[in-house]
């Protein structure tokens, strides 16, 4: 079992590493290829960043620091699938309308 958990901590840090990588990748593409720079969203750098940050805190060997990091990561997919199920449905309906 105490394998079971090694193994998941891993899993988890490259999993969140990977999508904090490739959203602060799609933002510094997104920063080259717009003609109005003020229309980058740095909402969008400021959390890839704080996931990758995040992600390396799961190393730690601490387990109230490990808990409390998965709570937020957890609360951060959470919110992830509701917004982008929420774009989902709105782009839906505006197909239903317009299409």
């Amino acid at each position: 079992m105490k394998s079971l958990n090694k193994n998941i901590r891993i899993i988890a840090l490259f999993w969140f590493l990977i999508q904090g990588v490739l959203l602060l990748l799609n933002e510094i593409r997104g920063y080259y290829y717009v003609d109005n720079k003020n229309a980058i969203d740095w909402f969008f750098i400021y959390m890839s960043v704080f996931l990758i940050i995040i992600s390396f805190l799961l190393l730690i060997k601490n387990r109230i620091i490990s808990i409390s990091v998965a709570i937020v990561l957890f609360l951060y997919s959470v919110f992830t699938v509701f917004v982008m199920g929420l774009l989902f449905f709105m782009e839906a309906h505006i197909q239903n309308i317009f299409g």
